[in-house]
């Protein structure tokens, strides 16, 4: 059983595009409706069978029946520029969409140029308003983003980050060696520099500037704005990204002043996910388990967790502390087991149990590497090691060390040209498995579960009654079985509070 229908979106753009072509008779639909949210241009182009910019030269609405239903559908001659997926084109070729909103047919105008996301034979080309199709006008992005999703990643896991004065993006081997800049940004605006936080995933590279997300190959190659915050969101001012994450084909990022977190949408944006109460400090640093964002907020002194699209809860509060224990949690990381995360402040990488439990300073840069005024930013975990970020000019760098604090290391020096702010690791290593509790139901004899397991792993289930840090406790006796569920803040929940599943 599915107990969400938002971890996977690699399947949006397919079945939304369906979905709204076979729907028949117009009257059986007050309007369009798509499957939320849609994709980027990636992982769109991926999914479609073709991908071209062309003007259009002739539209001719022809009617259909089907099951009983007689419907109109438009034939679009289109006068083709470019392809950027899928066979070559003839110079002329005929899309077809629904007549009208309301079936989620696309709206062209005769002498107008698109850029198109096509789908079906070359013989029989759709497409609909739950695509990327779009004026070519504003498909610019998309184009960039397409083709950067062409290049190829690098057949070793290497070290990407952006600096403070934002003019380059490094890579380099995960022992520091073979450092070079991969993309160059010293000509480009100052708002649209690289400055913050930075992620890969298949398809490319994005990274956080003063004006906007901007994305690459993952070779550096075809760089272009893709999210435009230059003029803010909704009325609001402009947002400066901070930490960026792609994860499962979507896009992410914090801002600097904002209390929310964004997803990316058609080009524009929306609110992902806002903690109850009033607006205290701001997101910053963002890491993903499985369907779960994790990201900290320094000046609420918290970590906090959603289970994608479901209210936000506060896994860590270091508000009530004695004033000496940690002060501001900046980038984050998390593992199957473990968060951890940088303090700037307190010049320290500290660690907690995913629910927050057990909060312990890992690793005291002052005691490790000298007294100094280090300032540490993002960090990221790969191949059982910790990687992290420091912008300091005298002592800053990017480091290293065993997950459980042991061997650290400096692996880059820190220089006025080239002081890390945030970075990541790609490819990235073989996934740990997410574990789900899926079923599950209480009876006078205890509770029967199921999850989705794995013959190599070992297992506990664990209760909790609120959701608190520190109260999750393991259930002694398991039995697993195929029962009805509950879905409830993003847990399996019954009245008697929550379940969770973890490797042992």
């Amino acid at each position: 059983m599915e107990v969400s229908n938002h971890d996977d979106w690699t399947k949006l753009g397919v079945c939304g595009l369906v979905a709204c072509l076979h729907l028949m008779g117009s009257a059986m639909l007050e309007a369009c409706s798509c499957i939320w949210p849609p994709q980027l241009p990636g992982p769109s182009a991926a999914s479609a069978n073709s991908v071209f910019s062309g003007r259009v030269i002739s539209i001719t609405s022809v009617t259909k029946e089907d099951f009983g239903f007689q419907f109109n559908e438009l034939q679009v001659r289109f006068q083709v520029s470019d392809v950027y997926k899928g066979n070559a084109l003839d110079s002329e070729v005929v899309v077809t969409t629904s007549d009208g909103g309301a079936s989620c047919g696309y709206s062209f105008a005769m002498g107008q140029s698109y850029l198109v996301y096509a789908f079906g034979e070359e013989s029989d080309l759709r497409t609909g308003s739950c695509s990327r199709t779009q004026s070519l006008n504003t498909g610019i992005s998309d184009i960039s983003a397409i083709l950067a999703s062409t290049s190829s990643a690098p057949e070793t896991p290497k070290i990407y980050f952006t600096t403070q004065d934002g003019q380059f993006i490094y890579q380099a081997d995960k022992d520091g060696g073979g450092l070079k800049s991969i993309v160059d940004l010293s000509s480009s605006a100052s708002s649209s520099r690289a400055r913050q936080g930075i992620s890969l995933f298949e398809w490319g590279m994005a990274w956080g500037a003063e004006d906007g997300i901007y994305m690459a190959g993952l070779d550096g190659s075809h760089v272009g704005r893709l999210i435009d915050l230059s003029a803010g969101r909704f009325g609001s001012k402009a947002g400066t990204p901070i930490g960026v994450l792609l994860a499962d084909g979507g896009l992410y990022w914090t801002e600097r002043d904002q209390f929310e977190i964004f997803a990316a949408a058609f080009g524009s944006s929306f609110d992902f996910a806002r903690p109850e109460g009033p607006p205290i400090g701001n997101p910053e640093g963002l890491a993903a388990l499985g369907s779960d964002l994790f990201w900290a907020n320094g000046g609420e002194q918290a970590i906090y967790m959603a289970p994608r699209w479901s209210q936000p809860i506060k896994v860590v509060d270091l508000s009530t502390g004695d004033g000496n224990g940690v002060d501001y949690p900046l980038g984050i990381a998390v593992t199957a087991s473990w968060l951890l995360w940088t303090d700037p402040v307190q010049d320290a990488i500290y660690t907690a149990k995913l629910d927050g439990a057990d909060v312990v300073k890992l690793i005291g840069l002052d005691d490790v590497f000298g007294e100094a005024d280090y300032a540490p930013t993002g960090i990221v975990v790969h191949g059982g090691r910790l990687f992290w970020a420091d912008t300091d000019e005298e002592v800053g760098g990017v480091f290293s060390a065993a997950l459980n604090g042991s061997d650290p290391k400096r692996l880059i020096d820190s220089s006025a040209d080239q002081r890390p702010a945030w970075l990541t690791v790609y490819p990235p290593e073989t996934t740990t498995p997410t574990f789900k509790v899926t079923e599950f139901e209480r009876h006078s004899l205890g509770v029967e579960l199921a999850w989705n397991s794995r013959p190599d792993y070992s297992y506990r289930i664990e209760h909790s009654r609120d959701l608190s840090p520190g109260s999750w406790k393991k259930l002694d006796l398991v039995k697993a079985k195929l029962l009805r569920t509950t879905w409830k803040r993003g847990f399996i929940a019954d009245k008697s509070g929550f379940y969770r599943v973890r490797p042992e």
